[in-house]
C-alpha cells in the first residue's frame, strides 16, 4: 500500500513540474511561444520530474555504472534528455537526429539485455535479437508519434478561410499517456510495484503536460512536443516495457498488444474516420487518442484477468499467505 507520501511524489509531484513548466513556456493564455523554447522546456521538465521522482523513491543515482541492469532506463532519460534540449534549440539535420537516437537507444538497451545473456537466460542470439529488436520499436514509436502531431491540425479561423496549420501536441500527449499509463497499470497487475511506480512518473508527467496541450489546441495555438519531449518519453517507456517482459511477469500478448498504441491512431486516416475529423484539430486529437486505447484496453483486461486468476488462486491455496 503507497503511502500519502509516495502518491505525492510518484504522481503529484512529476504532474504538478511538467503542468507548472508546461504553462510557463506554452503560455496558452496568450499569444503562445516559439517551439524551441517550448519543446527544450517540456523535455526539461518531463526528463527532470521522472529523474527527481526516482531519486525522492529509490534512493538516488550515486552508483554509476548501476548494479541493478533495470536501472539503465533513468541514465537514458537523463542522457535523451540533455540531446532533447539541444535538438529543440538548434535545427539539427534529420539524419544526424536518427543517429544520435539509435546510438543512444542503442547503448542502454545494450546494457539492459546483457546481463540476461550473461546469465544464459537468453541465448546470445535471442540476446542480439532483443537488443536490435527493441532499438527499432523505440525509434519506431519516436518516429510514429512525431508525425502523428502533423495530422489533423489544419483549420480555418473564423476571421479566415484560409487553412492554418501547425502541430497538434494534443494528439502525441494524448498517445504518450496512454502508452505510459498502460504500462504502469499492466506492471501492477503482474506483480510489479516498484517497476509500475517508475512508469507512473512519467505517465503523471506527461499529463501535466497533456493539460497544457489541451489548452493549446481549443485555442488554435501552436504545441509540439517533437524535437525533444517525445524521444524521452517513448525511450524510457521503451526501457520499462522491456523490463516487465525480460525482468517480471509482463506476458507476450499484453506486450504486443502494449507494442500497437503509438501506431493504432493512424487508423483514424482510413476511410470517412479521416474525413469526419479533417480541420478538426480537438476532433482529431481525440478521435487518434481513443484509437490508441483500444490495444490499451485488451492489454489491461488480459493483465486483469490474470491477476484475477492468480489472486483466486492464492484464495485457493491454504498456503499462499505462508
Amino acid at each position: 500500500m503507497l503511502t500519502p507520501w509516495e502518491l505525492f511524489a510518484g504522481a503529484g509531484l512529476p504532474g504538478l513540474l511538467t503542468l507548472v513548466v508546461g504553462l510557463l513556456a506554452w503560455r496558452p493564455w496568450g499569444r503562445g511561444a516559439s517551439l524551441g523554447t517550448g519543446r527544450a522546456a517540456s523535455t526539461v521538465a518531463l526528463g527532470g520530474a521522472f529523474v527527481l521522482a526516482w531519486i525522492i523513491l529509490f534512493g538516488g543515482l550515486n552508483q554509476f555504472p548501476p548494479t541493478d541492469a533495470t536501472s539503465w532506463g533513468v541514465f537514458l532519460v537523463m542522457g535523451l534528455s540533455v540531446w532533447g534540449v539541444v535538438e529543440a534549440l538548434v535545427k539539427v539535420p534529420p539524419p544526424a537526429r536518427i543517429g544520435v537516437a539509435m546510438l543512444g537507444v542503442s547503448v542502454f538497451v545494450y546494457f539492459l539485455i546483457k546481463p540476461l545473456v550473461v546469465s544464459k537466460a537468453l541465448a546470445a542470439s535471442q540476446g542480439a535479437s532483443a537488443m536490435g529488436g527493441l532499438t527499432i520499436l523505440i525509434l519506431a514509436w519516436w518516429a510514429s508519434v512525431e508525425l502523428l502531431e502533423r495530422r489533423g491540425f489544419e483549420r480555418t479561423t473564423e476571421e479566415s478561410s484560409t487553412p492554418m496549420s501547425g502541430q497538434n501536441g494534443l494528439t502525441s500527449a494524448g498517445v504518450l499517456l496512454v502508452l505510459t499509463t498502460t504500462i504502469a497499470m499492466v506492471h501492477g497487475m503482474s506483480g510489479s510495484f516498484s517497476f509500475s511506480q517508475k512508469a507512473g512518473f512519467m505517465s503523471a508527467g506527461i499529463g501535466g503536460i497533456a493539460l497544457v496541450a489541451l489548452w493549446a489546441v481549443t485555442r488554435s495555438r501552436t504545441m509540439s512536443l517533437a524535437h525533444g519531449p517525445v524521444l524521452v518519453v517513448v525511450a524510457g517507456a521503451g526501457m520499462l516495457l522491456a523490463t516487465g517482459r525480460f525482468y517480471s511477469e509482463i506476458t507476450w500478448a499484453s506486450t504486443w498488444l502494449i507494442v500497437l498504441i503509438p501506431f493504432a491512431p493512424w487508423l483514424a486516416d482510413v476511410g470517412p474516420v479521416g474525413r469526419w475529423t479533417q480541420g478538426k484539430p480537438v476532433r482529431g486529437a481525440l478521435v487518434r487518442i481513443g484509437l490508441s486505447a483500444v490495444p490499451a484496453m485488451v492489454a489491461l483486461s488480459l493483465a486483469g484477468l490474470a491477476f484475477y486468476k492468480s489472486m483466486q488462486q492464492n484464495a485457493n491455496n491454504p498456503y499462499g499467505g505462508y
